[in-house]
């Protein structure tokens, strides 16, 4: 059974080998065709992109539990804090004070359109990627979203800064005159104190670590890439093409698919015949020719085919080549 098997497999093989030789052309062809359509579309209709990236790093600087001596600021997971920094680079109020700040450069430009944020796995880094036919525009909208999202975020950060120092001057105005010089007093002010000066050094926890730069290669179009792809392609289509051509294709090509498509044996090959031969038979002016050996097996092979009955008449249908039979 596997040696049976194994010969189906060879068989296939080698029958698939013979139509790629026999329409290779069919495969050349359509190779080529689709290869150079879709790099030449590639080069001649596609405008050129650039892509600039700005390093956006996001970490806690430790200043509450420095001076306050707790967490005045609280810390979620680390990934979820990551993607929530990502998708609040692209908030609508972040968005407004980027178009602003460029101007007239993106009056008729969606600036979140051609911007994309991601962050990095197992670090604290904010990839900030704008792209854009205009290297030094790809790079201004990068840095500039990375600017506006600090400041934002300072300024978040400063407000509850802002409401903890509020509530700490409330308290202060509560104590009565005659017990300011008390501990809890100080206290109140030593803390006050403090929350202004984070209030001056908050930086919201970001730095730009990689500002983006002006883009000398463009990103897109890539049409080593787009020739590889449809290269690819175009063997699958060609291949498609080359099998359903061999399908449909009803010509005999050899003695091989005679005798396959007619379960019959091939009892001999009569070579094509000279037309002058000054009206003899070849067999007896040429007995040595391979005529006459081709009709001398064929002779023996009728006499094999039944050797108890021996034909008494043969019928032929047809004599000359390109008869359709």
């Amino acid at each position: 059974m596997e040696e049976s098997t194994s010969k189906v497999k060879s068989d296939d093989i080698i029958s698939f080998l013979e139509v790629t030789w026999r329409r290779k052309w069919i495969l050349i062809i359509t190779v080529f065709s689709i290869t150079s359509i879709a790099v030449g579309v590639t080069l001649l209709f596609s405008t050129k992109q650039y892509q600039s990236t700005t390093d956006l790093l996001q970490r806690r600087s430790g200043l509450d539990e420095m001076i306050l001596g707790t967490a005045l600021f609280q810390e979620t997971y680390p990934d979820r804090e990551l993607e929530t920094t990502a998708d609040l680079v692209m908030s609508p109020q972040v968005i407004d004070d980027v178009t602003a700040s460029l101007g007239d450069r993106v009056k008729d430009i969606s600036v979140a359109s051609m911007t994309q944020v991601n962050t990095t796995r197992m670090s604290n880094i904010v990839k900030i990627t704008s792209t854009s036919p205009d290297p030094q525009l790809a790079a201004d909208v990068a840095n500039s979203f990375a600017t506006s999202y600090i400041d934002w975020r300072r300024e978040v950060d400063q407000g509850v800064l802002q409401q903890a120092r509020q509530s700490i001057e409330a308290e202060l105005r509560s104590i009565p005159e005659s017990q300011q010089g008390s501990s809890r007093y100080q206290n109140l002010n030593k803390q006050l104190e403090t929350i202004e000066s984070m209030e001056v050094l908050q930086t919201g926890n970001l730095e730009i670590v990689k500002p983006a730069t002006a883009s000398s290669t463009p990103s897109s179009p890539q049409p080593i890439r787009t020739g590889f792809i449809a290269f690819l392609i175009s063997i699958i289509i060609g291949v498609g093409l080359m099998f359903l051509i061999e399908r449909l294709d009803t010509s005999v090509r050899d003695t091989d698919e005679v005798s396959e498509s007619l379960e019959k044996p091939i009892l001999s090959i009569v070579p094509k015949i000279p037309s002058v031969n000054n009206g003899q038979l070849l067999t007896i002016s040429k007995p040595s020719s391979i005529y006459s050996e081709a009709f001398r097996l064929l002779n023996t092979n009728i006499g094999y085919i039944n050797p108890d009955n021996k034909a008494k008449s043969i019928l032929i249908s047809s004599s000359h080549a390109n008869e359709g039979k």
